[in-house]
């Protein structure tokens, strides 16, 4: 097992350069000698489908070498890269079994310290709940946890779109549960 806090890493795929990587500097051999960041494979799992991402996920959560906030932000930096439309707060149209699968799984992969994620996250995964049309123990389990977290939430927030064939503009429900 390798100690990742003792690699020197280069970062090549860093979009970011940083000031001494400008190509003025002689002495720069190209390598970054800096240590690595505890999220540093967030953006590499989520080029995974979410079948084997489900698998890494509860293989890292199961050795508990993690804290559960970078558990969380590994599965915010998934949920922004694989459903179109959620950093708004709303999920495009597309293949809704897909993302149904995803944000089922997101759910089910949360960890349960409270705080690990933030609430304004929370609520746009029971948005996406809503819109993909999961179930009432998934959509349930989100607003319990929005509930332990309810101070952080901004109004803007807590509009949540009614569905289709709704009488109201908004669902006023989910709110007050």
């Amino acid at each position: 097992c390798v100690d990742v806090s003792k690699v020197n890493w280069s970062y090549s795929y860093n979009r970011r350069k940083l000031p001494e990587e400008n190509g003025n500097d002689p002495n720069f051999n190209g390598l970054r000698n800096r240590l690595v960041p505890k999220d540093w494979w967030v953006e590499d799992l989520c080029e995974l489908e979410i079948g084997l991402y489900k698998r890494v996920l509860i293989t890292i959560q199961t050795k508990g070498t993690l804290s559960d906030e970078v558990i969380g932000e590994g599965l915010k930096a998934y949920a922004y890269r694989r459903l179109p439309g959620f950093s708004k707060g709303m999920i495009q149209c597309g293949d809704a079994a897909k993302y149904r699968s995803t944000v089922d799984t997101i759910v089910c992969l949360l960890p349960a310290e409270r705080g690990s994620v933030p609430c304004n996250f929370l609520l746009k995964l029971l948005k996406a709940a809503i819109y993909v049309d999961l179930g009432d123990a998934i959509k349930g389990q989100l607003i319990r946890r929005i509930g332990q977290q309810l101070e952080e939430a901004s109004v803007n927030d807590l509009l949540i779109h009614a569905g289709e064939g709704e009488n109201m503009m908004y669902d006023v429900d989910a709110v007050k549960k």
